[in-house]
């Protein structure tokens, strides 16, 4: 990590001051357990709490991606949605100690072949469970009078269609009205990040998205 944070300040120094550089920290958890023991992170509280600071100090116009797995192992239903939330909390309170733009990746877990060794038993993201958990997530970050954006990101191609089962059965994976609520509620977060970054662009951006539009 402190390879990383070296090259991070070089390049915000080589940057215009005006170009925004976020960094991507891959918290995951902000539970030590889950972190360290579960998902065998070697990134103590500390650690973390260390690298914030020293993203901060690199220069101005630095800002924050935050990644957390939801349904990491030790922690399924109920207890996946306030690791989220406890995990979305902590980066808020980090971001707004350095004052640092912030927004997350969100990762449902997924068994892929390293995991299925580690924890055999437990069972990928169920989709309805998620669809709760972002719906949590907007809560608190609207009563937190956050603007953080939520990036959701499955980890393959197999939404419909579990890789795991019988090739030749094509057992679904969820009801499909699962499906429809988290693709609505993906829309919702799509549409905030585009429009964040359409608040964000350059004029010259804008006006060369006008003329094409005039095309």
């Amino acid at each position: 990590m402190q390879v990383c944070l070296l090259y991070t300040s070089e390049l915000r120094k080589r940057l215009p001051s005006q170009v925004a550089l976020r960094v991507i920290v891959g918290l995951e958890s902000a539970d030590d357990e889950v972190r360290l023991i579960y998902l065998n992170k070697r990134m103590p509280r500390e650690a973390v709490e260390r690298a914030v600071a020293e993203i901060a100090a690199s220069g101005d116009n630095m800002g924050l991606w935050i990644s957390l797995v939801f349904g990491p192992p030790g922690r399924r239903n109920e207890a996946a949605i306030d690791d989220l939330l406890t995990g979305i909390s902590y980066s808020l309170d980090l971001a707004q100690r350095y004052q640092l733009p912030l927004d997350f990746n969100i990762h449902p877990f997924y068994p892929s072949q390293r995991s299925l060794r580690m924890h055999p038993d437990h069972p990928r993201t169920d989709l309805a469970l998620l669809h709760d958990a972002l719906a949590a997530a907007r809560a608190e970050l609207a009563a937190r009078g956050s603007d953080a954006s939520l990036f959701v990101g499955w980890q393959d191609d197999c939404l419909l269609y579990t890789s795991h089962q019988d090739e030749q059965s094509k057992q679904p994976l969820c009801p499909p009205q699962h499906l429809t609520m988290v693709s609505h509620c993906l829309m919702r977060v799509r549409a905030v990040i585009a429009v964040l970054t359409w608040e964000g662009a350059s004029p010259t951006l804008r006006r060369k998205h006008a003329s094409n539009d005039a095309e």
